[in-house]
């Protein structure tokens, strides 16, 4: 195969993959060397004869960075070639790594076949270009890489040398500053923190004291409360010499404090005193509980319930609901603040300090922030939400059950036609609406005249049915699902063959502005046949 147009264009193949494993190589050496290079740079002095200390390293670090990637990369080999050439042009089918085999296997004189196969893999290299195997697109990539990582070495060691030193000899000199800032003068007096204070009623409070020369033998921290009520807790030493500190938990009260010593050094039986320390508290306003009185509209027929100690709670569209908020005390500003418009502001109630009341109607579900500040400016440590969510009145629902889809019938026949209704809230008239062959239509209501089931059981044209949902629902007789029936007399009707009968059945409920709405269900047809029908082949 010695200079044959398939050896060269495989010597290009091999060129191309040797330049791309090199550029990948170099890349990565590049990387590995920045740290150490770094390091090295930092570590040698700022000059190291006619050259600075940068100029070394990168020397050093260019010459071993190139060396380390020549030996880490593998030459590749022409059956490697010949593989990348088969992946990338599938039509060869095997041809030039047969050639490339049957080569190696005959160094001197092959065979016949061997010969028969070169020849092949020799003009199909004449006809293409192998070089695209390894993209140009691919070498440019490695080769920005190459030199964008390179780049990244040298200049990282230039701002070492530059930059870096400085920044490790101002350490040192920002230590001995830190040290200097430290409290190191000694106490010439005792100190007792945080003094007067003013805190939140039910959290702790912790005292510290740093006495001045000799150490105390036993220090105790007193509280007196308001009511004359005194507390002592013994005071431990901490880390500090002479400073003894103590956690008191749950102040729940106004009083003043004091920190009580004994010096050993002391002869008198009476341990010494600080000055006494007033402790005030306050308290944050609160949300204690929010009751509901929802309000239904009269259309609905639901009384009014009054629901206790809720954040959310369901109402109908059209509700009137008012909000009874009961907080920890009286307040300067309470408002619900909605996500998006203007805020509902709560108004105080003349008997009792702590509520606060609103009256608004809900057609809408939402939610308010519940914001409250007191006289000082202080506001809840934790938001409270109240959320209304609001149920639709929808239109009534109604399906034909029977037949349910299109139809024959006869003209004699007393065509029964059948639907059910539904509604959330109350039907108030149902029926059946036809015409035969777009004549005037013909509307007749079901809704037997009384309540009673008996009677609307007894009447052969329509049934009723009563679905209460709740006990209450009974007392109102609501009826919330109706099925009707109704019969159609064609005969009357003086139907005749290939007339067509349109029928839809109706439900009346109440829509959210109280009138009255009509639901009507899918429209249906019934043609009239002939009495005989002959079917021939």
């Amino acid at each position: 195969m010695t200079g044959t147009v398939l050896e060269r264009s495989l010597q290009t193949v091999i060129q191309r993959l040797q330049k791309l494993r090199l550029l990948r190589s170099q890349t990565l050496v590049w990387l590995m060397l920045l740290l150490p290079a770094i390091v090295v740079t930092l570590w040698l002095p700022r000059r190291i004869g006619y050259l600075g200390a940068e100029a070394s390293v990168v020397l050093g670090t260019t010459l071993a960075g190139i060396l380390l990637a020549r030996l880490l990369v593998r030459n590749p080999s022409v059956t490697e070639a010949a593989r990348l050439i088969e992946q990338a042009d599938p039509e060869l089918n095997d041809a030039v790594l047969t050639a490339v085999q049957v080569s190696c296997q005959y160094e001197r004189k092959p065979s016949v076949l061997a010969a028969m196969a070169i020849q092949e893999a020799d003009d199909l290299a004449r006809n293409r270009d192998w070089s695209r195997t390894i993209p140009g697109s691919q070498l440019f990539k490695w080769t920005v890489l190459s030199s964008l990582s390179f780049l990244a070495m040298v200049s990282s060691v230039t701002a070492a040398n530059r930059y870096g030193r400085d920044l490790m000899k101002q350490r040192p000199a920002a230590a001995v500053a830190d040290e200097q800032k430290k409290p190191g003068a000694p106490v010439t007096e005792l100190v007792i923190e945080p003094g007067d204070t003013e805190l939140e009623q039910g959290t702790a409070l912790t005292v510290v004291a740093r006495f001045p020369g000799t150490v105390p033998a036993r220090a105790v921290l007193e509280y007196v409360t308001a009511g004359k009520e005194t507390r002592q807790l013994a005071m431990a030493e901490t880390v500090d010499a002479g400073v003894f500190a103590v956690r008191m938990e749950e102040i729940r009260q106004d009083g003043t404090y004091r920190v009580l010593y004994e010096r050993e050094d002391s002869k008198s039986a009476r341990p010494e005193s600080s000055d006494d320390f007033k402790v005030t508290t306050f308290v944050r306003p609160k949300l204690d509980h929010v009751d509901a009185i929802v309000t239904p509209p009269a259309w609905s027929g639901r009384p009014q319930e009054t629901i206790e100690d809720v954040l959310r709670l369901t109402v109908t569209e059209n509700s009137t609901v008012t909000l009874n908020v009961f907080l920890n005390k009286a307040v300067a500003v309470a408002e619900l603040r909605p996500k998006d418009g203007p805020a509902i502001p709560l108004v105080p109630s003349s008997a009792d300090a702590g509520l606060v009341t609103v009256t608004m109607p809900v057609s809408e579900s939402s939610s308010w922030l519940v914001y409250l500040q007191d006289a000082q400016g202080r506001t809840p440590a934790d938001d409270e939400q109240i959320s209304i969510r609001v149920t639709k009145n929808e239109p009534a629902k109604v399906k034909p059950t029977f037949p349910g889809r299109d139809t024959n019938v006869s003209p004699l026949q007393e065509f029964v036609i059948e639907a059910k209704a539904s509604d959330d809230f109350a039907i108030v008239d149902y029926g059946v609406q036809y015409s035969l062959s777009g004549g005037e239509p013909k509307d007749v209501s079901l809704k037997p005249q009384t309540v009673s089931v008996s009677e609307a059981i007894a009447d052969e044209s329509a049934a009723a049915v009563i679905e209460p949902t709740a006990p209450e629902a009974e007392a109102r007789s609501a009826q919330l699902v109706a099925e009707m029936s109704h019969r159609i007399d064609l005969e009357s009707l003086n139907a005749a063959p290939d007339d067509l009968v349109t029928y839809s059945f109706w439900a009346t409920d109440i829509a959210a502005d109280g009138s009255e709405r009509r639901t009507y269900s899918d429209l249906l047809f019934a043609e009239v046949r002939r009495f005989e029908e002959i079917f021939r082949e």
